[in-house]
């Protein structure tokens, strides 16, 4: 059922140029990560073009376990495969295609299991790793966006099943979408900053 209420806002349109442009987005940036693995691998001593400081780059991350945890292989390959579907359904939204409820609920399942590998590998990079990989930051961004945009859609759409308790919740959600992803933003920017405050701030 489409809402309208709203504009043009959150309907299928408006989901499917979210995850065309994130799907694209992460896929590059899974590419051009997965460039740099195969540079890293042929010259291990040599500096890789993401290696912009002490701090920020990628050469330090893809000699690490963090950096190869389902099975051996390079998260960005994961990260290719991923992308790649979510640019699909992108596509599918936008030639208007009609996808059933279960679609739906397999790729709000997907971008959970995405999100918390997201989660899981900042803390790494920014606890244990001390870290930040400017192509996996990228990843990070599109996959906070379009996650948060599916489930917004599948809780209005009720793909998701909720109690009619948190239907409020969910209005205000939908109408400060926007307020509030950008206070994530902001939270996790600032924790970063924070984290690493002797080298931004001296």
């Amino acid at each position: 059922m489409k809402n309208t209420k709203d504009g043009p806002m959150f309907q299928k349109s408006f989901i499917g140029t979210i995850l065309t442009m994130t799907g694209a987005i992460g896929t590059f940036a899974s590419l051009m990560l997965s460039i740099e693995e195969f540079k890293y691998l042929k010259n291990p001593g040599e500096a890789l073009n993401c290696d912009i400081n002490p701090l920020i780059g990628c050469g330090s991350i893809l000699s690490t376990w963090q950096g190869h945890v389902f099975l051996g292989v390079p998260n960005q390959f994961w990260g290719l495969a991923a992308f790649s579907v979510l640019t699909a359904f992108g596509v599918l939204l936008l030639s208007k295609v009609q996808l059933p409820r279960w679609i739906w609920q397999g790729l709000q399942v997907g971008i959970i299991g995405g999100l918390l590998f997201v989660l899981w590998f900042m803390y790494q990079s920014v606890f244990v790793l001390n870290h930040l990989c400017p192509y996996c930051m990228v990843t990070w961004v599109v996959m906070f966006v379009a996650g948060w945009y599916v489930t917004i859609h599948n809780l209005r759409e009720k793909n998701i099943p909720i109690a009619k308790t948190l239907a409020p919740a969910v209005r205000f959600v939908t109408k400060h979408h926007l307020d509030i992803l950008i206070t994530i933003f902001v939270l996790i920017i600032g924790g970063i900053l924070l984290r690493f405050s002797d080298f931004f701030f001296g």
